[in-house]
């Protein structure tokens, strides 16, 4: 394979391009002995993110790479979701035995943990499926055109371009989309220091998918912006640590209806009358939630930062060192 480091010091379209690639498609080969070998779930979660950020690159870049059919975006997709499924499981067991099972009265602890154990079954199945996924032929295909791409890259005539020429271009549109998210407006009928957290239990639990879909869009601005931080001020900087924090926010939110959809499949509807304390404490999670989203939420409604935003990424500077990149 071509040294990852081979086109760093290039500034044309083509160069970062590659380098994305590069990076991401090493972080998911570096993890891929531990996710089989299933010996720590953290190897699932940066499996994931690789995949994730290679698929933001090909979002990102598509029009300047030529790519085999084995390495497009929905290969990529279908291998994250694989992933995904079984990752999600360890996240819920992590928030159910170390954050709620101590709080919980002996009788709710019983059930609880009957429902440990029923996500224990659901994962090894889930698991056997990712295994068989990633010991599998399109793996092994996807794997070998990265490798052969990354060292007989081919590009579309775009790639003539240098990174200043059209940086604006590549990231206005991801911004813009992030932006017009129907995500920001959700809830503005809930009140922000709600004293009574079953409205907004029950506002969630109907309409809140629309914020896990609104921190999948963060999570692209941000994979893209990771390689593209040397061309930006401070001030840019800013807004995407900024920006960061809604994702965790945002995250801990979708986290919470995980857990209760969950609930609902496992136990039953009326889960909260069988584990009246869980429910409690869940209610009080999201409350708690929402007043750390909600003044996140209206500082990106106001034009005035909307403005600052745009401004900031149309006007690029003098790249900084290698050295000085961010690590977001």
């Amino acid at each position: 394979m071509t040294n990852l480091n081979q086109a760093s010091h290039s500034r044309s379209l083509n160069a970062y391009a590659y380098e994305a690639i590069a990076t991401h498609l090493q972080t998911v080969i570096q993890h891929e002995a531990d996710v089989l070998a299933d010996t720590d779930p953290e190897a699932i979660h940066q499996m994931r993110v690789g995949l994730r950020r290679l698929r933001t690159t090909l979002e990102v870049y598509g029009r300047v790479l030529k790519l085999p059919k084995a390495g497009q975006e929905k290969r990529i997709k279908k291998l994250a979701r694989v992933l995904g499924k079984v990752r999600d499981i360890d996240v819920l067991q992590k928030r159910l035995s170390e954050q709620y099972r101590s709080h919980l009265p002996k009788s709710e602890q019983k059930k609880l943990d009957n429902m440990l154990r029923h996500l224990h079954q659901q994962r090894k199945s889930d698991y056997s499926k990712l295994k068989k996924t990633f010991k599998g032929k399109p793996y092994r295909q996807f794997k070998l055109a990265y490798v052969q791409w990354l060292n007989e890259p081919c590009y579309t005539p775009l790639a003539a371009y240098t990174i200043e020429q059209v940086l604006p271009d590549l990231l206005l549109p991801l911004m813009g989309e992030l932006m017009l998210h129907p995500g920001w407006l959700a809830g503005q009928t809930l009140h922000p220091d709600l004293t009574e957290s079953t409205d907004l239990s029950h506002w969630l639990d109907q309409e809140g998918i629309i914020l896990h879909s609104l921190r999948k869009q963060i999570k692209r601005v941000r994979y893209q912006t990771e390689f593209l931080m040397p061309f930006y001020s401070s001030a840019y900087k800013k807004h995407v640590e900024k920006i960061s924090t809604i994702q965790g926010v945002l995250g801990q939110i979708q986290d919470c209806w995980v857990l209760n959809q969950t609930l609902i499949e496992i136990v039953g509807k009326k889960w909260q009358h069988r584990l009246p304390t869980l429910a409690a404490k869940l209610q009080g999670d999201r409350q708690e939630l929402w007043k750390s989203w909600y003044p996140l939420q209206q500082q990106y409604l106001d034009s005035e930062v909307r403005n600052e935003l745009r401004l900031l990424i149309a006007q690029p500077q003098a790249p900084q060192t290698e050295s000085s990149r961010s690590d977001l």
